[in-house]
C-alpha cells in the first residue's frame, strides 16, 4: 500500500482518479484540512480527510513504516513535521507544486521583482519573504536561543526525499539546493493535456487578436513592468486579458486600477473564476500569450495556450523557457523579441510542430506512463 498526503485542492482530483484506475486499492490518501472534511477534492473510500493537530501528525508518523512509499504533495509545515517525526527507514517521494519550494526556500524571492513590482511591493508592504530571507540569515544565530523558524522545518524534511516527481526534472531551480540524483527525478504533472483543453476543440482553432498576460494576482507575475513595456512599444489598440481571480487582493486592486489608467478601455481583466470551457474562450481570444515571470509558473496555462497555437512569450531567466526549448517548442523571450512587430500570429506549421509535441509530452498516455515508471521504480528497489 501506497500513502498519498495531500491538500484540498483540484489537482488533486485528476490525480486520484487516474491513480485509483491504473493501481486500484494500492494507493490511500490522506487530506490534511483544518476543517476535517474535504471541499474540493471528491470524496472516496480511499480519501481521508485529517485535522492535522500535533496528536494526528504524531499518530500519522507512527504509522508510515507500514508503506512502501510516502507521496508528499505540496511540501508544507505540517507535512514537513510528519516527516522528520517518522522512523528514518520511511521512503518519501516529492510530488513539487514549485509554490513550496519557493516559499521552502525564501533567498529564491530576491531574484523574482523587476523593478516596478518591487516599488509595488513596497507600497502593498508585501514584504513578507523578504522577512522570511531575513530570518532565514541570522537563524545560524537564532538556534542558541531554541528558536526554529518554520522554512528550517521545511529544509530539514527536504533532505529525507529519496526522489522528486515535478514538470521540469533537469531545469528546476529546486536541485540547485536539494541533492537528489538525476535518476531519482522522474517527470510527472497532475493535469493531462486532454483535461485541460476541454471546450477548445481538437483542430483548426481560430485564435482572435487580443494578447493574454499573465495568469493571477500574484506580483511574481511582474503585471506593471510588462504593462509599460508594452505602452512603450506602441501597444495601443489590442484589448488586453488579464487574468487576476485568484492571488493577493489589493496587489489585485493595484494591477486593475493602473491597467485601466495605461490601456483604457483596452484592459480587460477576469476578476472572477471561469468555467473551464469559459476561460479556454478567453486565452482563444488571443494569439499572443505574455508570461513576464522570473520563476516557473502558469505551466498549465503555457502547456495550453502552446497546444492552441499561441505565440508565447517568456523571460529568458524563467526556467520554462529554456525547458520548453529542450523539448523543440518554439517559444519567444520577453527581453530580446518582444516587439511590435513580432505580436503576431504563430505560422501554421510552426504551431503544428508545437502542438505535437505537447501532445507527446502531455498526453494522457504519456503521464500514465511516467507515472507508471515512478511506481516500477519503487516496487523493483523494494525487491532488492
Amino acid at each position: 500500500m501506497y500513502l498519498h498526503i495531500v491538500d484540498d485542492a483540484s489537482q488533486l482530483n485528476q490525480f486520484i482518479e487516474r491513480t485509483n484506475e491504473m493501481f486500484p486499492e494500492q494507493h490511500l490518501f490522506y487530506v490534511l484540512t483544518k476543517k476535517g472534511k474535504t471541499e474540493i477534492i471528491v470524496k472516496k473510500k480511499n480519501v481521508i480527510p485529517i485535522i492535522p493537530s500535533n496528536r494526528n501528525i504524531v499518530s500519522i508518523a507512527k504509522e508510515l513504516p507500514s508503506y512502501k512509499a510516502i507521496f508528499i504533495h505540496n511540501l508544507c509545515y505540517y507535512k514537513s513535521k510528519i516527516i522528520l517525526k517518522s522512523d528514518a527507514s520511511n521512503r518519501f517521494i516529492w510530488f513539487v507544486w514549485g509554490f513550496d519550494y519557493y516559499n521552502t526556500y525564501p533567498r529564491f524571492f530576491s531574484k523574482l521583482f523587476l523593478k516596478y513590482t518591487k516599488f509595488i511591493n513596497i507600497i502593498l508592504f508585501k514584504y513578507s519573504l523578504s522577512v522570511k530571507a531575513l530570518v532565514f540569515r541570522v537563524h545560524p544565530a537564532t538556534k542558541y536561543f531554541g528558536l526554529i523558524s518554520k522554512d528550517r522545518i521545511k529544509q530539514n524534511a527536504a533532505k529525507r526525499f529519496v526522489s522528486t516527481v515535478n514538470n521540469m526534472p533537469n531545469h528546476s531551480a529546486l536541485f540547485n539546493v536539494v541533492n537528489i540524483p538525476v535518476e531519482n527525478r522522474f517527470n510527472g504533472i497532475y493535469y493531462s493535456i486532454e483535461s485541460i483543453t476541454k471546450g477548445s476543440g481538437e483542430q483548426n482553432i481560430v485564435l482572435g487578436d487580443n494578447i493574454f498576460i499573465g495568469n493571477s494576482a500574484s506580483n511574481t507575475s511582474n503585471h506593471i513592468d510588462l504593462f509599460l513595456k508594452l505602452k512603450s512599444i506602441g501597444v495601443n489598440n489590442r484589448e488586453l486579458i488579464v487574468p487576476l481571480s485568484y492571488g493577493c487582493s489589493r496587489y489585485r486592486l493595484v494591477i486593475k486600477w493602473l491597467g485601466t489608467i495605461i490601456f483604457k478601455e483596452k484592459f480587460k481583466p477576469l476578476l472572477n473564476i471561469l468555467p473551464l470551457e469559459i476561460y479556454n474562450r478567453q486565452v482563444n481570444s488571443c494569439n499572443v500569450m505574455i508570461f513576464n515571470h522570473k520563476r516557473a509558473q502558469a505551466i498549465g496555462n503555457i502547456i495550453m495556450g502552446i497546444w492552441s497555437g499561441h505565440k508565447v512569450f517568456l523571460r529568458k531567466s524563467n526556467p520554462v523557457y529554456s525547458y520548453l526549448k529542450s523539448l523543440g517548442i518554439e517559444v519567444f523571450s520577453i527581453e530580446n523579441e518582444l516587439l511590435l512587430t513580432n505580436l503576431n500570429e504563430l505560422e501554421k506549421e510552426r504551431k503544428r510542430i508545437n502542438r505535437e509535441i505537447i501532445i507527446k509530452q502531455y498526453g494522457e498516455l504519456q503521464i500514465r506512463e511516467n507515472y507508471l515508471q515512478l511506481i516500477e521504480r519503487i516496487e523493483n528497489e523494494i525487491k532488492k
